[in-house]
């Protein structure tokens, strides 16, 4: 047979080369195992591809190509071309399907994608889940940039995910600055052009697929999502961060509405496109002083009401100084709250994450450490209230 393309890593396996690769056919067969993943992998391809040229080879249940070519010839496969089936509907199953996926559905960890610190995925319920939303907010200078950075580098280095990091008021090369710091170790007052190079070295030596997006122009939903559906055809983003949402609307007059135009279309294309998404949000005009939770979150409860889990990072303010060029070092102590404040698949909690301002580094405590540090933090913040 010609023009034919064998996945080579399993049914969520689609490289990006092969798509271009596509483009100048209109009549797509696609076959793969009838299985759960399968199954997935197929509505997944299909639709990057494009569903209305694509039909599929129906096998018969358990069986993949191989086991049914050996049990009943080459050629009785191929009068399975002759009679391909349509892609199944967008948002339809017919009954026996469901009940086939709600026999298979595993509760097992393989569908949960941990993050770098065991007690944030202990309060996470192990980690982050393909089709959630996560709004991650925090007073500013916190770290949510960094923070979300971090992860995005995880998925992409530890998870092999495809990462799509769009940050709005960060090109790509400061960005690239806070990733040599912090995996290099390499001070960021000390940093020079030179360091790329192991980065360069380790990105040519492994798969990597950490991408970075900056807009430098106006930017409103429509253009996101046509960046980020091209990004998922393209390069099979599975994890995208976008920072920051208020950034995005901050010019349009009718605020609360816009923003929940854009949760719902994220929340939205989260599920279409089976990925994990954290949105980065401001609070409203709080006190820099008080542990924030999500109804601090800036102009609309859609943040509350559309998010899958909501994360609010916080750090004391230490003395300041009136030292300009020392600011924002000796304005935050060290220690990162991380609180999961709302989650529909955990109950949520806190812990405390060591953050190391010059090298941009996050690490945890010790248990008992992190016990004392919220206790005193928790105390302080109450006697402020009072």
């Amino acid at each position: 047979m010609k023009n034919v393309i064998g996945l080579t890593g399993g049914a969520d396996t689609f490289l990006d080369d092969w798509f271009d690769f596509f483009e100048p056919f209109e009549r797509i067969l696609l076959c793969m195992d009838e299985d759960r993943a399968g199954k997935r992998g197929l509505l997944k391809i299909s639709k990057r591809l494009g569903v209305e040229r694509c039909k599929y080879i129906k096998l018969p249940d358990g069986m993949d190509v191989a086991d049914y070519i050996h049990k009943y010839s080459a050629k009785q496969f191929k009068k399975l071309l002759k009679n391909p089936q349509e892609i199944p509907v967008k948002f339809v199953t017919d009954i026996k399907t469901s009940l086939f996926n709600f026999m298979m559905k595993k509760d097992d960890n393989d569908e949960i994608y941990d993050l770098p610190w065991k007690s944030v995925n202990k309060i996470l319920n192990g980690g982050f889940k393909r089709g959630q939303l996560i709004t991650l907010s925090g007073t500013p200078k916190v770290g949510k940039t960094t923070t979300s950075l971090y992860i995005a580098d995880h998925f992409a280095r530890v998870h092999k995910i495809p990462s799509l990091f769009f940050c709005l008021e960060m090109k790509d090369s400061e960005l690239i600055q806070k990733l040599l710091t912090s995996r290099y170790k390499i001070h960021h007052k000390a940093l020079v052009k030179s360091d790329a190079l192991c980065l360069i070295s380790e990105v040519l030596m492994d798969d990597y697929p950490l991408y970075l997006a900056y807009a430098n122009e106006k930017i409103d939903m429509k253009i996101l999502k046509e960046v980020l559906i091209d990004a998922w055809k393209r390069l099979g983003i599975g994890f995208f961060v976008f920072d920051n949402v208020h950034y995005m609307v901050r010019h349009v007059k009718d605020k609360v509405t816009a923003i929940e135009d854009v949760v719902k279309d994220m929340k939205l294309l989260t599920n279409e496109l089976d990925l994990i998404t954290i949105q980065i949000a401001q609070p409203k005009k709080i006190s820099v002083t008080k542990m924030m939770d999500y109804f601090d979150i800036g102009w609309s409860g859609a943040f509350a009401s559309d998010s899958d889990t909501i994360i609010c990072l916080f750090r004391e303010r230490t003395n300041q100084t009136k030292d300009f060029e020392n600011f924002e070092d000796s304005s935050f102590s060290n220690n990162l709250v991380f609180g999961v404040d709302a989650g529909r698949y955990t109950a949520g909690g806190m812990t405390v994450l060591k953050l190391d301002k010059n090298y941009l580094d996050l690490n945890e405590y010790k248990q008992k450490d992190v016990s004392i540090i919220l206790t005193n933090m928790l105390s302080a913040n109450e006697d402020k209230k009072k």
